[in-house]
């Protein structure tokens, strides 16, 4: 019975340890698993071994991937990747590389989930905050940082770890707040809403999350002095406003938000690539300059 479970059939629980260590399948000469799309058998099959598939991003997220001009050959890193919803819906099976990092544990835990179930690689994911990116100089042809700098603890830092991964000529898109009403921000006009939702409706404790910062264009060419900006593009009109106090200020939960967002995608899609000078949010594409070392 005993050499039946560790050594039988498909050797047995020294086959799942196995399986399950990456350095062990590269000692022992196994290949690293193909990316997948996400039309193969075993992505359709996902929902049926209980894997949380993440929601898919509108807005901010697939204008930011259009501005990145994504090509097969590209690494790829996504600073602030939360569940890896881009790289499900916009990446996966279009480059040959993708990482994200993240601070939130549940966040990564349920990307590195997917990612196990579907490649074999939960290592695509990492808790890892911006300012030390574990990955070495010159990694990535390509880099998002999506409404995560505004939270970072050390903004040069990040800046600077951002740059040291990106390949000469690669490009970053980062998208962060309009420095513009920001009394109008609503994720802080709603914060009080929020925690009285959360308090005697769901039950849970309130936010206590730091308030995020606000950003000029001329604010970020400085933190961003060493890459060359070729695209600055202001957006966020009163839709997006007015969607953000929906979803967030009546703190509804994710079983309405879902089906209500993927409503309203094709406004919030419509909505980031309308250029507004007072807009809500400011985007930016920037290179490395081809050549230039990392710093």
């Amino acid at each position: 019975m005993v050499p039946c479970v560790f050594f039988g059939k498909k050797w047995g629980f020294f086959r799942y340890i196995m399986s399950n260590s990456s350095r062990c399948r590269m000692a022992c000469g196994a290949k690293r698993p193909e990316p997948m799309s996400k039309e193969h058998p075993k992505a359709k099959n996902l929902s049926l071994h209980a894997v949380h598939l993440p929601q898919k991003p509108a807005g901010r997220g697939p204008f930011a991937v259009e501005l990145l001009e994504i090509s097969p050959e590209d690494a790829i890193l996504n600073v602030g990747c939360f569940d890896g919803g881009l790289e499900y819906h916009f990446l996966l099976g279009k480059v040959r590389e993708f990482h994200g990092i993240d601070m939130n544990p549940e966040a990564i835990a349920r990307a590195r989930a997917w990612s196990f179930a579907l490649l074999e690689r939960p290592d695509y994911f990492q808790i890892a905050p911006a300012e030390n990116i574990p990955f070495p100089d010159a990694y990535f042809d390509k880099v998002l940082c999506l409404d995560t700098f505004e939270h970072v603890l050390d903004e040069n830092k990040a800046a600077d770890e951002i740059f040291r991964v990106l390949k000469p000529g690669g490009a970053l898109v980062l998208s962060v707040p309009h420095d513009f009403l920001n009394f109008l921000d609503p994720d802080e006009l709603t914060r009080g809403a929020r925690n009285f939702t959360r308090k005697f409706i769901s039950h849970k404790p309130p936010l206590d999350h730091p308030r995020h910062r606000h950003y000029s264009e001329t604010a970020l060419r400085d933190f961003f002095k060493h890459f060359e900006i070729d695209y600055v593009h202001r957006c966020g009109t009163p839709i997006f406003w007015g969607l953000a106090m929906l979803y967030t200020g009546l703190g509804l939960s994710a079983a309405i938000v879902n089906p209500l967002s993927k409503i309203t995608a094709p406004l919030e899609n419509l909505e980031y690539r309308t250029r507004l000078p007072t807009g809500f949010n400011i985007v930016l594409r920037a290179r490395k300059p081809a050549g230039k070392p990392a710093e």
